[in-house]
């Protein structure tokens, strides 16, 4: 791995483990609840509330999707067999 991906990976840990990102996970996911209801939904509106949710269930996984690109990134590979 070259050393601007390492250190954007470094940068981007450091923020998970911030106050400041609990929180936000926490508003996200206070977020998902209210807006995973179909209560007062029209065929307008439907749409809408399909893209929220997929940019709010995106940020609430983007830790975990981090952290399994950085394993396999990191993660020596095997030598193939002769």
């Amino acid at each position: 791995m070259n050393k601007e991906l390492e250190d954007y990976y470094v940068e981007r840990f450091k923020m998970f483990e911030t106050k400041g990102w609990k929180d936000l996970m926490e508003d996200l996911r206070r977020a998902v609840d209210s807006t995973n209801r179909l209560d007062g939904v029209t065929v307008d509106t439907l749409m809408f509330k399909q893209g929220e949710l997929s940019v709010l269930r995106w940020m609430l996984s983007l830790k975990e999707m981090s952290e399994t690109v950085f394993d396999e990134l990191t993660t020596p590979k095997d030598e193939p067999e002769e």
